[in-house]
């Protein structure tokens, strides 16, 4: 799946929500999308407290912008 927002791909966490994004279906209703994507997270990725409120952010905005609620500044 494409992301809609711009991350910050060098360091640890945009590497790893660019990952996270590669391995999901894609985008069909924004419940369905969180539910999918936390799922994933927790089941492929290890618990890493620095990167996690990052992940979560990115996916927020992500659903704020597949949803079309811009602009917003991560």
């Amino acid at each position: 799946m494409r992301s809609k927002i711009d991350t910050a791909t060098s360091g640890k966490a945009g590497k790893t929500y660019q990952s996270l994004l590669d391995g999901l279906s894609g985008y069909a209703a924004p419940h369905r999308f969180m539910a999918e994507a936390c799922q994933a997270y927790r089941r492929d990725y290890s618990d890493n407290p620095k990167i996690n409120g990052r992940i979560f952010e990115y996916l927020v905005c992500e659903v704020l912008a597949h949803e079309g609620i811009t602009p917003f500044y991560p």
